[in-house]
């Protein structure tokens, strides 16, 4: 009868909508079951996985939705990239002080002894080759190892970070901070020294540093004389070098320059003697 089979259809759409395995039902063709089946594929269940034309991708947020994931991906990878370029960046400007770490360990030697040879010469290269940073980069560790070495001697009372780190940014704040001074200078006097030549020049100038404070320690009875020798022959190099660089500029501002620069450096070298190991001297007096 007529009843019977509206009563099977329904219960077959039924089982369609329902995400069942029944074959859907067959309808005329501008039915609303139909379009479900060809637009959908499974109907409700296949309306879910995204629509055929709407979601060709498949991931379930519609046509709008998509473009905006699209955009998203498209930042992302654009500020990853931008990111990426300026590590790269970082490793280029790095990789050009590789040259100045390359250095034979005899040159170095030969350079830390002419650092307390005052010579008539303004060659910034002593020893031969070019000017490196190994050499004063050594020294500078070792001057902060010697100064903290000072500091726990005198049974100074800071947290260890503290020790570290005063000493480190004191030596390395006087190594790269008269460099740059410096380098300064010689722009505003045209002369044609860079910032690697400086800081080789006054890094290689604290050799005379390192020895002074080493016998302060170990033997003070001697300091004192050691401090005028090595830290005054550093100096003189020093001051010896721009001597002859402003040579020509007239002996006012050549003796000048000169002589400020070497006494900055014998300066310093009284300031770490004074503060960093005043506190072991005094030890020392009070246990007499």
């Amino acid at each position: 009868s007529s009843r019977g089979k509206r009563m099977e259809k329904g219960d077959q759409e039924a089982a369609w909508f329902q995400g069942g395995d029944i074959e859907s039902p067959s309808l005329e063709p501008h039915s609303p079951v139909t379009k479900r089946s060809v637009v959908g594929g499974s109907g409700v269940g296949g309306n879910a996985g995204g629509s055929g034309g709407a979601d060709p991708v498949g991931l379930g947020f519609g046509e709008a939705g998509n473009k905006i994931a699209y955009q998203l991906a498209g930042q992302a990878y654009e500020a990853a990239k931008v990111q990426a370029g300026g590590f790269l960046n970082i490793y280029s400007n790095l990789d050009l002080f590789r040259p100045y770490f390359d250095v034979e360990l005899t040159l170095v030697l030969r350079r830390l002894v002419y650092s307390l040879v005052p010579k008539a010469t303004h060659e910034v290269g002593r020893g031969g080759g070019n000017p490196d940073l190994y050499g004063p980069t050594m020294l500078a560790f070792t001057l902060v190892a010697i100064a903290l070495m000072g500091m726990k001697s005198s049974h100074m009372v800071l947290e260890e970070g503290t020790l570290i780190g005063a000493a480190f940014v004191v030596i390395f704040t006087y190594w790269l901070g008269v460099s740059v001074v410096l380098r300064f200078i010689a722009y505003l006097l045209s002369i044609d020294l860079g910032f690697v030549d400086l800081a080789s020049l006054i890094g290689y100038g604290l050799f005379g540093y390192c020895i002074t404070l080493s016998v302060h320690i170990f033997l003070p009875s001697f300091s004192l004389w050691v401090m005028l020798l090595f830290g005054g022959l550093s100096s003189i190099t020093l001051g010896t070098f721009f001597f002859n660089i402003l040579r020509g500029r007239g002996p006012g501002m050549s003796m000048g320059f000169a002589g400020g620069v070497a006494g900055v450096h014998f300066l310093f070298l009284v300031y770490l003697r004074a503060f960093y190991f005043s506190f072991l001297e005094d030890l020392r007096q009070f246990s007499t």
